[in-house]
């Protein structure tokens, strides 16, 4: 499945505690944010936030215990309405910038698509992916609807979701060389778990790739399915268990179990430990 690049920054302040300021501040009820993912015991990926909470940088490792190195990072700006305008992805080493992304709105506010250049291609300033979305009657995504720069199909998806507003089915399609859209991936997510995804609001700024970032918090299992020319190929089946909690209702520790249906191999057994910042 294709996905689109992320990113985040963590930002850490002092309070200055005063007489005045302290009576503000304890008006003002901190938020807890997901601040580092540690998998198996290694840095997975780390989250960095403004000092208006807004998601800013995004940093991805390496998962190998001999080299737990940083590997890419990404980072996001906002514009006056705190809206996500510009998202900028590097790779490591030497801070290599490889992608960016430019987010549009209509005049309502609400996120209409992007523009996607990549900048390590043969012409970086020329766009290489066009994004539109569109919407549903409950105002949820619905449909995502990428073409390369020369107008052909990249990837189109369809959404749907729960009534509560998390997601329910996500489905990727081709163009066939008729121009009919062809299944090529399927996402099914199970009945999303209550008051589970505190501290993950803010991946929800990422368009599409928000609910699969935090699938973990939310949902018990999540099914998915590979196909090349309607043909199945692969068929993997992500499972929660062991989940643990702090104090504060923020997902602590759980335990990941990835069963690989077809074609068939060795279950793979994951411990996510998951880390925050109240700010």
């Amino acid at each position: 499945m294709k996905q689109s690049p992320l990113k985040l920054i963590l930002f850490t302040f002092l309070l200055v505690i005063g007489l005045f300021s302290c009576k503000k501040e304890d008006s003002k009820k901190k938020e807890p944010l997901l601040s580092r993912v540690v998998y198996n015991g290694l840095n997975g990926y780390k989250l960095y936030y403004s000092d208006k909470n807004l998601w800013t940088k995004w940093e991805l490792f390496n998962l190998d215990a001999v080299d737990n190195s940083l590997s890419v990072y990404m980072t996001m700006e906002y514009n006056d309405k705190d809206q996500l305008v510009k998202l900028s992805q590097f790779t490591m080493p030497g801070d290599v910038p490889s992608q960016r992304l430019f987010f549009e709105y209509d005049n309502t506010g609400k996120q209409t698509g992007y523009t996607a250049y990549d900048l390590q291609g043969a012409n970086p300033s020329k766009p290489s992916l066009k994004g539109t979305f569109t919407y549903n009657q409950q105002n949820q995504l619905g449909t995502v609807t990428i073409k390369k720069d020369n107008g052909d199909l990249y990837a189109y998806y369809t959404l749907s979701y729960y009534p509560n507003g998390f997601a329910k089915e996500r489905d990727e399609y081709d163009e066939t060389i008729t121009h009919q859209l062809r299944l090529t991936s399927k996402t099914i997510y199970s009945i999303p778990i209550d008051n589970t995804s505190k501290g993950w609001e803010k991946m929800a700024v990422l368009p599409l790739d928000g609910d699969e970032l935090a699938r973990k918090p939310r949902y018990e299992t999540v099914q998915r399915y590979i196909y090349n020319n309607g043909v199945l190929m692969k068929n993997i089946k992500e499972s929660t268990s062991a989940r643990e909690n702090n104090s504060d209702g923020t997902l602590k520790r759980l335990t990941s179990t990835t069963q690989n249906i077809t074609p068939v191999s060795p279950d793979q057994v994951n411990i996510f430990e998951f880390e925050y910042i109240q700010q």
